[in-house]
């Protein structure tokens, strides 16, 4: 995407891709490094944490708040 100006105008005016293949590589590159590469991490952490052999409670402790329903009229029902 290329930005052009016109002398005496102030708004910046953008130029589309014209290749429509470069356009497609241009949003798959974009997509890949927002959603797949953090879930690619995601992943490989929770590998690491199986391979640690720690229990799931010594990684993940219950502060009991994941257990509690609140009521209609406001109360905590755990």
């Amino acid at each position: 995407m290329a930005l052009g100006h016109i002398i005496g105008d102030r708004r910046d005016r953008f130029e589309a891709l014209k290749d429509v293949m470069e356009t497609f590589r241009v949003i798959m590159a974009e997509r890949k490094r927002r959603e797949m590469d953090p879930t690619i991490a995601l992943l490989e952490n929770c590998v690491q944490e199986v391979k640690s052999g720690a229990p799931a409670e010594q990684l993940y402790p219950r502060t009991g708040s994941e257990n509690a329903r609140i009521l209609p009229d406001g109360h905590a029902l755990v």
